[in-house]
């Protein structure tokens, strides 16, 4: 079976498919990716390739989550993320450091992850208490950021002790016409005695106006005392309290990362790259791809040139061999007889040449590849009933676009041109636009 891209990253994959969509004809960009493919693919850096994915699987896309930063939909688990990707990206700074490397991705994470991030990710592990955060799926403030805090936390945690004194006095007071005194305390409603129902209507009379009921549920009965109110009086809306003092801390802490969203979106830019080229690596030494010879002569030659995906989909697939330009023709025509692998020939070229100019290895024993402008095929005719064209007319749209927009440094590719038309006219279609 084929191996699996290893790519460890969403970010990473996400890279991967942009320089898929966009190759590119920078001489130094192709050659960067490619230096840092040969670095990977030497069995020596396999240990650095092995430190650097354990860290770059935990790296998470934040645009998102940016966007979200200063809304109420801001979550434990995105602030979890932040520190996540910044303490691992330091990690990885810290593996490249020991690297005696010329690569520019290497020099690219070692100025831009710098001790800032740290700084930021202590100051996010210093207010906010993670783990329990993310227990309790609420931002809960660390002890010493904030005095007032810090001061009504350490009311609220003694109020266990407190609520069963006052439950027990309440029982001296009202247990002889009370059942099962309880004392409480519900944020935002305040303090309130519990018991069942009163044991005689006589009996409650007398105390109508020491209790007053808030809300009757099933069998027991929520009343205000005037212990409760001296409560309500003292401690206050004691949760309520908590709660938004930590939300003001949380809101100034959002405020403060947002001024930093160019530091995570440097680490999302050059983890995603790493992740990448560190795949397309490993992608290399599975299949025994080559690294390409990039040049800007025109003259492409490919030495036991393979197709990436038929080679592995056949055990028996036999390499081929291409050269144009230079000492060669740089008119090719193939002939053979059907299902001799004429059409996966030409897409094997195409795609080798197509792979050299995303930065990647190639297919092949050895390639050298020049700079292409175009890649122009006619190698499959998209017929649909609504374009209302016969299939000879798109293969003619397609040959007019190659022939009209084709320089000398462009790459065109023809499969069986003018099979939708008599013999001798298809053939004078293709010698005049080889002449042209």
């Amino acid at each position: 079976m084929p191996e699996k891209l290893t790519i460890v990253s969403k970010v990473g994959a996400n890279y991967l498919r942009k320089i898929f969509l966009h190759p590119t004809q920078d001489i130094d960009v192709i050659m960067d990716r490619l230096n840092t493919i040969e670095f990977f693919v030497d069995p020596i850096n396999g240990s650095v390739k092995d430190n650097l994915n354990q860290h770059l699987k935990n790296i998470k896309g934040v645009n998102a989550l940016f966007n979200r930063l200063m809304t109420e939909s801001f979550s434990v688990k995105d602030i979890k993320i932040l520190c996540d990707n910044l303490l691992n990206a330091m990690r990885i700074r810290d593996i490249i450091v020991g690297q005696n490397s010329y690569l520019k991705i290497f020099q690219q994470i070692y100025d831009s992850f710098t001790e800032e991030m740290q700084y930021l990710a202590n100051m996010i592990t210093k207010i906010v208490d993670l783990n329990k955060s993310l227990r309790t799926e609420t931002f809960e403030i660390n002890y010493g950021i904030d005095v007032e805090l810090d001061f009504a936390k350490d009311l609220y945690s003694q109020l266990s002790p407190i609520l069963n004194k006052v439950a027990e006095s309440e029982t001296n007071t009202y247990g002889h016409f009370l059942r099962d005194i309880h004392c409480l305390y519900i944020p935002q409603i305040g303090f309130l005695t519990s018991a069942e129902h009163f044991a005689s209507e006589s009996e409650s009379s007398s105390h109508s106006d020491d209790l007053q009921v808030v809300v009757t549920a099933g069998q027991r009965i929520y009343y205000k005392t005037f212990t409760t109110i001296e409560l309500d009086q003292h401690f206050g809306d004691i949760h309520s309290e908590i709660i938004d003092r930590q939300i003001l801390i949380i809101n100034r802490l959002q405020q403060y990362i947002a001024n930093y969203r160019h530091l995570f979106n440097t680490i999302e830019k050059y983890c995603a790259k790493l992740d990448a080229l560190i795949a397309m690596s490993q992608i290399a030494v599975n299949y025994r791809y080559c690294k390409p010879n990039i040049t800007t002569d025109g003259v492409i030659e490919i030495r036991d040139g393979r197709h990436p995906l038929i080679e592995l989909m056949s055990k028996t697939f036999v390499p081929n061999d291409y050269y144009s330009g230079g000492q060669h023709k740089k008119v090719k025509i193939i002939s053979g007889p059907n299902a001799c692998g004429k059409s996966v020939y030409l897409k094997q070229i195409c795609l080798i040449v197509f792979m050299a100019h995303i930065g990647s290895y190639v297919p092949a024993l050895s390639a050298n590849i020049p700079i292409v402008d175009r890649i122009f095929t006619r190698l499959h005719t998209p017929e649909s009933m609504s374009m209302r064209l016969s299939t000879f007319m798109l293969d003619l749209n397609q040959m007019s676009n190659a022939s009209k927009y084709t320089t000398k440094r462009s790459l065109v590719v023809v499969d069986e041109f003018g099979k939708g038309t008599q013999s001798v006219d298809g053939l004078a279609l293709m010698a005049a636009c080889l002449n042209q």
